[in-house]
């Protein structure tokens, strides 16, 4: 009886401590209790897509579609596989993955058994057994090399850019049609609108449909338009569900969020070796890109900064400016530590360094992108594909905050919410950004 009255009395004494212990810890910090929790972005919020394990593989079929990838990185290189998905997915096609160097390689960066349950799809090895060929060239490109295939194939040389072109599907409709008015929104001020019924005929006794290189490169959304909503939105949510990167990387990645305070922290990429001399306009000093972002970024904000600079050049030149101001996390702060595996050779041809870069962007309070750059493009449309992201504004190293958002600075109207978003600047359809129209609706 003794000991249990102690125990009863033991725990009243700690419960009074607690709870003076918290009166005192609100009145030094009334907001102590809400703040955000450790774990703000678990890695299943990470990961966006669901978990489609339970869905059989797409049955493949007896015609194909072989392509030639896009050069460049790896965003490039995405929207070359995005616009040949697509394509496979309208006319029920086998894609066949080009064999390219490792570095390249799709099955190395995104989840293969997942695309396998939106697509008909294999790799180039496998479709040289399926077609009982024993032996062929390395990094071959395209099929009509090998004199096999040059009865059989129909070679695509006028695939359609999206820069001048729109594709409506299952055929362009008439004035009468209640999805006229979508159809030629969608059109915008480009001046061809394409059917594909009357190729449909000659594809009908080609085994297979070559897409020769220098082609495919443009946004798969901002090309096909689908007459029917319903349909529009599958395809749409096909590609959030199915196109993504391997979930392997992400582990990375949650390793690296792990070690910043809270996983707070906004994100910014700054392109510059060979892209300033595609895109000189972009060659901005780092003080005036400092300056265009410091009231997107809170004081003492933790910054996740992605670069194509060198570790000794950042170090030299500009992390003096960008520490006086924020804490500054970079990857190659990790190299020698908790990624070390990740600059391991294996992992440097698989290219994951990147994709690990390009992620964690995604995660950041707010991102700042290069403008023109497809790997800040892609770092946007995860963030909106993602739930857990709620600024899915586009924000640009070259453009002031607030002032250069709005008129009169604004003078292209780059930023003026229109339907559809390229409406105004529709140039951009080729690779210039990312646009909401790819994630929004998708779970209405």
């Amino acid at each position: 009886m003794i000991k249990l009255y102690q125990s009863v009395l033991f725990l009243a004494l700690l419960s009074m401590l607690l709870i003076f212990r918290g009166f005192i810890i609100l009145r030094e910090d009334p907001n102590f209790f809400s703040r955000v929790p450790p774990n703000r972005y678990p890695i299943s919020s990470i990961k966006y897509w669901e978990d489609h394990s339970h869905m059989p593989f797409k049955p493949l079929t007896n015609k194909y579609i072989t392509w030639c990838t896009w050069g460049g990185g790896i965003n490039n290189r995405r929207m070359s596989l995005e616009l040949t998905v697509a394509l496979a997915v309208i006319l029920n096609r086998t894609l066949v993955l080009p064999m390219v160097p490792p570095y390249w390689n799709y099955t190395f960066q995104f989840e293969f058994e997942d695309l396998k349950r939106f697509v008909s799809v294999v790799t180039w090895e496998e479709f040289y057994v399926i077609r009982n060929i024993s032996q062929y060239p390395h990094f071959v490109y395209y099929p009509l090399k090998d004199p096999t295939f040059h009865n059989i194939s129909y070679v695509w040389n006028t695939f359609p850019s999206p820069t001048i072109n729109a594709i409506s599907w299952p055929d362009i409709v008439n004035e009468s049609h209640p999805g006229y008015k979508d159809m030629m929104e969608f059109k915008s001020g480009r001046p061809n609108l394409v059917s594909l019924k009357p190729l449909l005929p000659l594809w009908e006794n080609s085994e297979i449909i070559h897409i020769p290189e220098g082609l495919l490169f443009g946004h798969w959304y901002t090309l096909f338009h689908f007459v029917d909503p319903a349909y529009r939105k599958w395809i749409r949510r096909g590609f959030r569900e199915h196109v993504h990167y391997r979930s392997e990387i992400y582990e990375y990645v949650e390793a690296i969020l792990n070690t910043i305070p809270n996983r707070n922290y906004s994100s910014m990429h700054i392109r510059r070796t060979d892209f300033l001399g595609q895109q000189p306009h972009q060659d901005i000093p780092l003080e005036t890109i400092f300056n265009n972002t410091k009231n997107l970024f809170h004081e003492g904000e933790a910054i996740w900064i992605a670069t194509d600079l060198k570790k000794e050049e950042w170090d030299l030149n500009y992390a003096s400016i960008w520490n006086t101001r924020y804490k500054v996390f970079m990857l190659h702060d990790y190299t020698d530590n908790i990624v070390k595996d990740l600059t391991n050779d294996t992992l440097k041809v698989y290219g994951w360094i990147d994709i690990v870069d390009q992620i964690m962007c995604t995660m950041g309070r707010v991102f700042v992108g290069t403008k023109l750059s497809t790997y800040s493009g892609g770092v946007v449309r995860m963030r909106g594909f993602n739930p857990e992201v709620k600024n899915k504004e586009k924000y640009f190293t070259d453009t002031r905050y607030p002032e250069g958002y709005l008129p009169p600075q604004d003078h292209l109207q780059l930023f003026v919410k229109c339907q559809p978003s390229w409406k105004l600047f529709w140039w951009q359809l080729l690779w210039g950004t990312e646009h909401p129209e790819v994630w929004e609706g998708l779970d209405d």
